[in-house]
């Protein structure tokens, strides 16, 4: 499996996190787990990553430990209500079957003042076919419409407070 080095929207999004050391902190859609490698484990009081991709899981539990990933769905977060004081979400919305759920999910396990760092691809499918993607790629082009006709802002504003940058 490639290792990923954190690089552009994962140093800025450190930033935001902005991780102290009684932090408890989840990533959700944490791929292989370089976020948590790199800047979490050690450094906060609890780290979880979860992923749907059990390969992406069963590669970085070997490299780090397994206390610290979990295989799940972003749209079923095995956690307590309140559990984590940030959740980190970086271009994991546009691939989930449910981004309402996700949404929901992660402001259930956040704590109340919580604070999520999340980013989406800016006009990811302007540059696609819409009509191969509709057929080929029916969540993505649902996603699409969803983004398109309320965008994630809107999506977002239900639970948290939004600041975009």
């Amino acid at each position: 499996m490639e290792e990923f080095l954190p690089r552009g929207r994962a140093k800025i999004a450190y930033k935001f996190l902005n991780p102290m050391p009684n932090d408890s902190i989840l990533d959700v859609g944490c791929a292989q787990g370089y976020f948590e490698r790199y800047f979490l484990i050690g450094k906060v009081s609890k780290v979880k990553g979860v992923d749907i991709n059990l390969k992406a899981i069963e590669y970085c539990s070997k490299k780090d430990g397994k206390e610290y990933y979990l295989h799940c769905a972003a749209e079923k977060l095995p956690f307590q209500d309140n559990e984590f004081d940030k959740v980190l979400c970086l271009d994991t919305l546009e691939h989930v079957d449910d981004e309402v759920k996700t949404i929901s999910e992660i402001r259930r396990v956040l704590r109340p003042n919580g604070l999520l760092v999340l980013s989406v691809p800016n006009d990811f499918l302007n540059f696609m076919d819409l009509s191969n993607i509709k057929f080929n790629f029916p969540r993505l082009y649902r996603l699409f419409c969803c983004l398109k006709e309320k965008n994630v802002g809107t999506l977002l504003s239900l639970s948290f407070t939004v600041i975009t940058i």
